[in-house]
């Protein structure tokens, strides 16, 4: 497991699952806290994700390195079952914005990867 790996995994599992369990259980009435930071984040990576799908070209011939984008099929599998998960348990809870965030980065994050892999195969 390489380092990318384990920090998604560990963000998820120590911090934005637990933040799920507490805004819908509101575990020792800090419920409203976790629900407005979750809220924040996806309303934050909705912002991201709308700004990179329109300006994935751009981005990537600016970087031009598909080196910090590459994942190992492990890991890009996880991260779509995690994100299909999210999403729909978002959208069960009610919270589209976050759901419409996490949707909104993760099209802009593949359009970046797919438009860094044909510079890529461009330029040799």
């Amino acid at each position: 497991m390489n380092g990318k790996f384990a920090k998604n995994v560990a963000f998820d599992l120590l911090v934005l699952w637990p933040l799920i369990y507490v805004a819908v259980s509101d575990f020792a009435g800090f419920g409203i806290y976790a629900e407005r930071f979750i809220s924040f984040l996806g309303v934050f990576l909705l912002v991201l994700g709308v700004a990179l799908v329109f300006a994935h070209e751009g981005v990537a011939k600016i970087d031009g390195n598909i080196e910090k984008l590459k994942r190992t099929k492990p890991h890009l599998a996880y991260m779509a079952v995690t994100s299909v998960i999210e999403i729909s348990v978002f959208a069960a809870l009610g919270w589209y914005w976050v759901a419409g965030g996490f949707v909104a980065m993760a099209i802009g994050m593949m359009m970046l990867r797919k438009e860094l892999e044909k510079l890529e195969a461009a330029n040799g």
